[in-house]
């Protein structure tokens, strides 16, 4: 039981009514039972997001009235944030909010009545309490009454039409491919799956991307690595020695209240300056970087006074010289910091809007990676924060690869203007050089460390004197229903219909769930979103 929630999903549509979410009774109380009326629900009326919660103390209804309706085949999501009193309930992350900042230092305004609600539980129960499966785009309900339970706001229960994908409860991320019990769905989304398989290029981005598809248009989202129309490049890495860093010049105005940053990372050292965006004097700010073996997330957007923020994973460390994936999502003063997928202690975030909410970067002198280079004469410099002895992959602001030199210098979204003791590629030192293990043992480079281990596809014997074949299908890597099968070394995965790839990972749309009209997915494990553990 939390007492701290955060509930989001996506969904697509094109109908103005249909329940979203639902968690609660579904039949009616026994006689001589204690009668449990929490619950909570999320439905679209009319266009616009309706929330239902009780803790069993009285019903809460929260309302979003959008500048535009929500049905209009595009991908919308929903962020739901309650504790033991107060409930908020955010729509597209207030893309949508009414934001005046004034340079004079006079306060700045920010309406967000189009796209954010909040209220407060009726006293004096302080936990929601559902022991329930969690129902998906409408209700299974059989002889049930809610007025029963006394509810003063009651669910309108219409089935709804459309997409529902990633839905997450406190940073897990639950597949929504195999529910216990389901009605007219199917997994993926044929609607968005149909515009994606009609375009050469998005149909072909499969292996290396996701096709992104609304019911009007689609495009390829590249995996980590890879870049091009249909995502069959792959992208070049660069080495950073000491006293190196990159300039940008982007071709492309940033969004002043929104920021996404993504990139590939490795290094051994605690410290270092990963990406910056900044305005013309550096007083307005966002940084990804690495303090202490730890990755963090600091921003600043007042330009007359200093209110940094700082978003921190304080359980993982990053300097173990393998291969992260860091992404930063900034929408005015809210911040999302992951690494590597972003599930449990790999995410954090701050969800608050307050104070300033635009971050204003000069395109030509406001983009960095690796730190920032301050000249001290004519031909020296000093890079602060400096990232060296590490690699970095695949920059992309906003989505938009930007360049690493040496083996690449520009792209549609910007130029590499200045750029210090950098290197291609990210070769390792050697390590295993002149290093002997005794046998069975070989020498495997950690990338700049060594370790006499068994090789690949062994592991250490029980006495802990030999190697022996490794079952990797303990581990169940074949995901989606795939059936793994050992081999020495290795293992593979047989996969069902409709899904391939290494560890059949690889579907259209991802984890999606297809509803039509009236239906339902009931995903029978109590309390799997609600209340999962904490």
């Amino acid at each position: 039981m939390c007492d701290s929630s955060h509930l989001s999903f996506e969904f697509i549509t094109r109908k103005s009514e249909g329940v979203l979410l639902y968690n609660g009774p579904i039949v009616p109380p026994e006689p001589e039972e204690i009668m449990v009326s929490d619950f909570i629900s999320v439905e679209l009326e009319r266009g616009n997001p309706r929330l239902l919660i009780d803790f069993g103390s009285g019903t809460l209804e929260l309302r979003v009235k959008t500048k535009k309706s929500l049905d209009d085949g595009e991908w919308h999501r929903i962020d739901i944030f309650w504790d033991t009193e107060n409930v908020r309930m955010i729509v597209d992350f207030c893309k949508s909010a009414d934001i005046q900042e004034m340079e004079d230092g006079t306060p700045p305004e920010f309406d967000d009545s189009t796209c954010q609600a909040s209220g407060t539980i009726p006293p004096f129960n302080e936990y929601l309490n559902v022991n329930a499966p969690l129902q998906i785009g409408g209700l299974y309900i059989e002889h049930f009454d809610p007025t029963h339970y006394h509810w003063q706001y009651m669910p309108i229960g219409k089935g709804f039409d459309g997409c529902i994908r990633n839905l997450i409860h406190n940073s897990k991320l639950y597949d929504l491919a195999h529910p216990g019990l389901s009605r007219n769905s199917v997994a993926g989304c044929p609607q968005t799956d149909e515009i994606c398989n009609q375009a050469d290029t998005t149909s072909r981005c499969w292996e290396h991307g996701t096709c992104v598809g609304s019911f009007s248009e689609a495009r390829c989202q590249c995996q980590p690595g890879w870049t091009g129309p249909s995502c069959n490049l792959p992208t070049t890495p660069t080495s950073f020695r000491p006293q190196s860093y990159v300039k940008f010049a982007l071709s492309f105005e940033p969004d002043r209240f929104s920021t996404q940053i993504q990139l590939r990372f490795r290094t051994r050292e605690p410290h270092g300056e990963l990406f910056r965006v900044s305005d013309q004097h550096n007083r307005e700010y966002g940084i990804l970087e690495v303090k202490e073996s730890r990755l963090h997330f600091r921003y600043n957007l007042n330009s007359l006074r200093t209110e940094e923020r700082d978003v921190w994973l304080n359980s993982v460390a990053v300097d173990d010289g393998q291969w992260h994936i860091a992404r930063v999502s900034r929408y005015g003063s809210a911040a999302m910091l992951e690494i590597d997928g972003g599930e449990g202690r790999r995410y954090n975030e701050t969800f608050y809007f307050e104070g300033h909410q635009w971050l204003l970067v000069d395109k030509q002198e406001g983009v960095y990676a690796g730190g920032k280079a301050e000249y001290t004469g004519v031909r020296t410099f000093e890079v602060y924060a400096d990232f060296q002895k590490g690699c970095l992959d695949d920059i992309r602001l906003e989505g938009k690869h930007l360049p690493l030199p040496p083996a690449m210098n520009g792209t549609q979204w910007g130029q590499a203007t200045m750029a210090r003791n950098l290197d291609r590629n990210c070769p390792s030192n050697s390590p295993c050089i002149n290093v002997h293990c005794t046998e069975p043992f070989v020498c495997v480079d950690l990338w700049n460390e060594y370790e006499c281990t068994c090789g690949e596809g062994l592991v250490l014997s029980p006495d802990g004197k030999g190697c022996v074949d490794k079952n990797e299908c303990l581990y169940f890597p074949c995901r989606n229903g795939g059936s793994c099968v050992n081999r020495e070394p290795g293992y593979r995965c047989h996969c069902p219909e409709g899904f391939w790839g290494e560890n059949c990972e690889l579907v259209q749309e991802g984890r999606t769930l297809k509803l039509s009209m009236g239906a339902l997915a009931a995903i029978l494990v109590c309390l799997l979103i609600i209340m999962s553990e904490h």
